[in-house]
């Protein structure tokens, strides 16, 4: 689709443009059912990685409430460790997701 698109911006020829659209057409009739389930897909990922975040932010408000109480709440244990290391790990995720594939992405009604 790159090549296609470059070729188009600098082609003068009216038959070359109105074939290689064609192409695009088809090249993208081609993978639009792929290209849409591996968005949902990371939508998905993407989502659970959210659910991540908050398991650590959970452990930090029982933590302050236990504590507030005067109750005894064991931190930090081998649990909250693991939680830190997912909600590093999810944060980057989401970033990566939002800064590569959802770059210069318009919302699309059929995605949501």
């Amino acid at each position: 689709m790159a090549e296609i698109e470059k070729v188009l911006i600098n082609s003068g020829n009216l038959t070359e443009i109105n074939l290689l659209l064609d192409e695009g057409d088809r090249l993208y009739e081609t993978i639009k059912d792929d290209a849409d389930t591996l968005y949902r897909a990371f939508l998905v990922i993407q989502v659970l990685c959210i659910l991540n975040l908050t398991f650590l932010f959970q452990h930090f408000v029982t933590f302050i409430f236990t504590k507030w109480m005067g109750r005894f709440y064991e931190f930090p244990s081998i649990l909250h460790l693991t939680d830190t290391i997912l909600a590093v790990a999810s944060a980057i995720i989401v970033d990566w997701f939002k800064k590569n594939i959802q770059k210069n992405l318009y919302s699309d009604p059929d995605l949501s």
